[in-house]
């Protein structure tokens, strides 16, 4: 089974793209600021797994990483910030 690593995929495109991913018979992991933002994307989805990171801190990266347990297949760097005003 081929892996992705998707940031920002708890919501919006990251959560399409999640889906896409898990559609076509990959494991993704879900990478999303908070916790619980995450794990909720990763239970609607079959075989996603949530975790915690914030993008800017490479340290949190690494961590998400680690956590997912192998390097993946793809990598979908998705996580941003939206400043209005």
């Amino acid at each position: 089974m081929k892996t992705a690593i998707v940031t920002g995929g708890a919501a919006g495109l990251g959560a399409d793209i999640a889906k896409v991913l898990t559609d076509n018979h990959h494991w993704v992991g879900i990478i999303d600021l908070g916790a619980v933002r995450g794990e909720r994307a990763a239970a609607a989805l079959p075989g996603a797994v949530g975790s915690e990171a914030d993008v800017s801190s490479p340290d949190q990266v690494e961590a998400a990483f680690a956590a997912f347990g192998e390097v993946p297949d793809v990598s979908v760097n998705n996580a941003g910030i939206v400043r209005l005003g």
